[in-house]
């Protein structure tokens, strides 16, 4: 009975990690990053502000909208082209603009393009994703920032506060992102900011996850018989 058991103990491991493998191997064949560069579309004619603005890459499809910090009022997705040689722009908030919504659109006044006081940035995409990495720009479209931070609300959740720097690279996971200013008092332009691009990639599949549990289970199981 013993013996019997432990063999199909094996032949249920065998199959879970040939499933496991089948899945994380589908999985990676779809866990390319994506990258969305906001700055590059603004720079190729894209410039202009958005009642939504939406981006697609790698079958990921990423929509940015502005809001007042409470989240109830609506403003402007503004995308900012690089107007200087070896400077950079991106993606930010307009409260008004000067005409129609859509590309060629100018916010007014024209230096409330960036996240700046009481705005927030807000980014949903088609499917749930870690975000490798931000490329932030300040307000004078350069790469340094005087000591503000970030707040950065995933899903709804709490805020988080992180330093505002160039090139950020802490792994941010879900589908709905809020990025706005968390020292509201500091104006100058460094401490406001654009983002210049995001690099993000499908979360790991519910479906491998659940494999990955049932290799535990089996085991734990076959240990307690053994």
């Amino acid at each position: 009975m013993g013996f019997n058991y432990s063999l199909r103990v094996i032949e249920m491991i065998k199959k879970s990690m040939i499933a496991a493998a089948f899945v994380a191997g589908l999985a990676a064949a779809s866990a390319n990053a994506a990258l969305f560069d906001f700055e590059a579309a603004a720079n190729a004619g894209g410039e202009g502000g958005f009642n939504s603005y939406s981006m697609s890459n790698d079958g990921i499809t990423v929509t940015a909208t502005g809001t007042d910090l409470s989240g109830n009022n609506r403003y402007y997705a503004y995308l900012d082209a690089d107007p200087w040689a070896g400077s950079g722009a991106g993606l930010g908030v307009c409260k008004a603009l000067n005409g129609a919504p859509g590309v060629g659109s100018s916010c007014t006044p024209s230096n409330d393009d960036n996240v700046t006081q009481g705005e927030k940035l807000h980014l949903v995409f088609s499917q749930e994703v870690t975000i490798e990495a931000i490329k932030f720009f300040n307000g004078e479209h350069q790469t340094n920032f005087a000591g503000n931070m970030v707040n950065v609300s995933i899903d709804g959740g709490a805020a988080v506060s992180y330093a505002l720097v160039n090139n950020f690279t802490t792994l941010l996971t879900g589908t709905k992102f809020d990025f706005w200013l968390a020292n509201q008092g500091l104006d100058a332009k460094q401490n406001k900011f654009y983002i210049s691009a995001i690099t993000a990639v499908p979360a790991p599949a519910p479906l491998l996850l659940g494999a990955l549990g049932l290799i535990g289970l089996v085991v734990a199981r076959r240990k307690k018989t053994a």
